[in-house]
C-alpha cells in the first residue's frame, strides 16, 4: 500500500505545478502495478481545501469524484493523532506539519518506506518515492 501526500494530489491536479510531469509518470507506474494507494483524512482535508483556494471548486470537485474513491482513506483516531504529535516532537523540524507527521506514523505503523509525496518532510524521515 504506497501512502499519497497532498503535495501528490496537488502535483497531479496542477498543470503548472513543478512535479506534474513527474507525479503523472509516479502514478502510470503504481496503476500499472495494481498495488493500492492509501492516504489519511487529514490529508483529504488538507487537499480538498488547498485545491479549491488554488484551482477552484472544479479541481476540488473532481479530486472528490474521480480521486477519492479509488484510495483508501485511513480515519485519523485519536491514537493515531497521538502518534503523529510524537513524530512531529521527535522530528523537531520547522516545516513538519502535523498532517506530514501523523502520515509518517501511519507509514512507521504500516512498516512500509514509499510515500508519493513532494514534500522533503518525509524525504527527510527515511521515506523514497515509489
Amino acid at each position: 500500500m504506497i501512502y499519497v501526500d497532498t503535495s501528490a494530489f496537488y502535483a497531479l491536479a496542477s498543470s503548472s505545478d513543478k512535479n506534474h510531469a513527474r507525479a503523472t509518470a509516479v502514478l502510470e507506474k503504481i496503476l500499472a502495478s495494481g498495488e493500492g494507494m492509501t492516504t489519511t483524512s487529514y490529508v483529504v482535508s488538507e487537499t480538498w481545501g488547498l485545491l479549491q483556494h488554488r484551482l477552484g471548486l472544479s479541481a476540488a470537485r473532481s479530486f472528490s469524484r474521480d480521486v477519492l474513491p479509488a484510495i483508501r482513506v485511513v480515519w485519523v483516531n485519536e491514537a493515531l493523532h497521538r502518534a503523529g504529535v510524537a513524530v512531529w516532537k521527535r522530528l523537531s523540524l520547522r516545516s513538519a506539519n502535523l498532517v506530514d507527521c501523523v502520515g509518517i506514523a501511519l507509514l512507521q505503523g504500516l512498516g512500509d518506506t514509499r510515500a508519493f509525496a513532494y514534500d522533503s518532510d518525509f524525504t527527510r524521515a527515511g521515506f523514497r518515492l515509489p
